[in-house]
């Protein structure tokens, strides 16, 4: 902190008498003691630049790096003294002279260029590069901090800053092994931004570091595979997927997507053989076991995927989906069963269909009722089946319940859809 304030002075004390009288209030504001005034110095830097004359000053940036720091250094005393301060204002501080240092080296080369030279002499680089340095940690601070405050748009220019400057000449430190894990943790906060902001280009930009990083890979896969999905980009999607189950295959978001999937695909061969991978590693592996048995589902095995889901239930009587697999599968029987009747059928054959039928239906309906118990809320899955079983078995009260209930939540989601048109 009082290193900051001292470097603040020496650099006021070396600035040579100032040849535009534009920067003479700079000067005087930068020499204010006075704390409600720490801002004013900034503000003026910001008008100046507006100025024509004055916006590719590289001198205008560096008074714009001085007045950030004179912020810097307020709010820093203010933290060591352990006084109320601004948080937010100290971590805008410290970007601003990211910024600013940038902006200044930026601007040196231009009139470098328009002078016709090809080598530039720097005259701000060195002591603009010694005090990004002093603050660099603060940097990711910063990045963190806004994270918690879930400004996840601001957080990633932190972050963006944090591993961009590693590289830059002003910065003149080699990046050492430790220092590269601290940028792998950085980029990985950045694509977690950038997921959140919902902008792909960010997030790809530091996708292939962050997987690096070994205590977040999971977590960065499925971030791969999420905005791969959300960008319809189904072979990155795929890929993710596949990598996540075979790194992680106890972890129920890489087998389940991936499994559904090849479902949606029609490809059962390989989303058997997923699931057999999985049981392969654990046998007892409720997660795929259940997977199994959907696959089952999905090929009409119904006696097969009963047993399979069965088995879970014995295992496990909260495992909600296993319920929905062996209800789904007795209304599936009675379903080819009914598609059995022909208009020729003589009746007594008829009457036997009917009754087989409904008591597949019978057998099906206390495992869709648990389903919904288990998962009150998901009318979308349990709603029609059981609908359509009231319907077949003449049960007319609970049959316009389930019907009230499948009406209300198909408006609340047609309303959700149209605001989200709106926006």
């Amino acid at each position: 902190m009082r290193k900051a304030f001292f470097f603040l002075m020496a650099v006021l004390c070396c600035v040579p008498a100032l040849a535009r009288k534009e920067y003479r209030t700079l000067k005087a504001q930068l020499k204010d003691a006075n704390e409600g005034a720490v801002e004013n110095p900034l503000n003026t830097v910001n008008q100046l630049i507006k100025n024509d004359k004055l916006k590719d000053d590289p001198e205008l940036y560096h008074y714009g790096v001085m007045a950030n720091l004179k912020i810097n250094e307020l709010y820093n005393r203010k933290a060591y003294l352990k006084q109320n301060y601004d948080t937010e204002k100290l971590f805008k501080s410290i970007y601003g002279l990211y910024d600013f240092s940038l902006l200044c080296d930026s601007m040196e080369r231009k009139a470098a260029a328009a002078k016709g030279k090809d080598k530039v002499k720097y005259k701000y680089r060195s002591e603009h590069g010694a005090l990004l340095r002093s603050q660099y940690v603060n940097l990711y601070n910063g990045g963190q901090f806004y994270l918690t405050k879930k400004n996840f748009a601001e957080a990633y220019k932190y972050f963006d800053m944090y591993i961009l400057i590693r590289s830059n000449p002003i910065f003149d430190r080699p990046v050492k092994p430790k220092d590269s894990l601290q940028l792998i943790r950085a980029a990985y906060w950045a694509t977690v931004c950038a997921w959140q902001t919902g902008e792909r280009d960010k997030f790809l930009r530091y996708n292939r570091m962050a997987l690096q990083d070994t205590v977040y890979r999971q977590k960065e896969l499925e971030l791969t595979a999420r905005v791969a999905a959300a960008a319809k980009d189904t072979a990155a999607m795929v890929a993710a997927l596949k990598s996540g189950v075979r790194e992680y295959p106890m972890q129920d978001y890489f087998f389940t997507n991936l499994i559904d999937y090849y479902n949606g695909k029609g490809e059962f061969a390989r989303a058997l053989a997923l699931s057999d991978s999985l049981l392969a590693r654990d046998a007892r592996s409720v997660m795929a076991q259940y997977g199994r048995s959907l696959v089952l589902l999905k090929m009409k095995r119904y006696d097969d995927c009963i047993a399979v889901a069965q088995s879970i239930v014995a295992s496990d009587s909260t495992y909600a989906g296993a319920y929905y697999n062996i209800g789904a599968a007795y209304m599936g029987k009675a379903s080819e069963l009914e598609g059995r009747v022909t208009s020729d059928m003589p009746l007594q054959q008829l009457r036997s269909v009917k009754r087989s039928e409904d008591k597949l239906l019978r057998t099906a309906l206390p495992f869709m009722e648990r389903y919904r118990a288990l998962k009150p809320d998901a009318v979308d899955w349990w709603g029609r089946p059981l609908y359509n079983i009231y319907l077949a078995l003449n049960m007319g009260d609970k049959l316009e319940e389930v019907d009230k209930l499948i009406t209300a939540a198909e408006q609340a989601k047609n309303n959700k859809d149209a605001n989200q048109t709106k926006k």
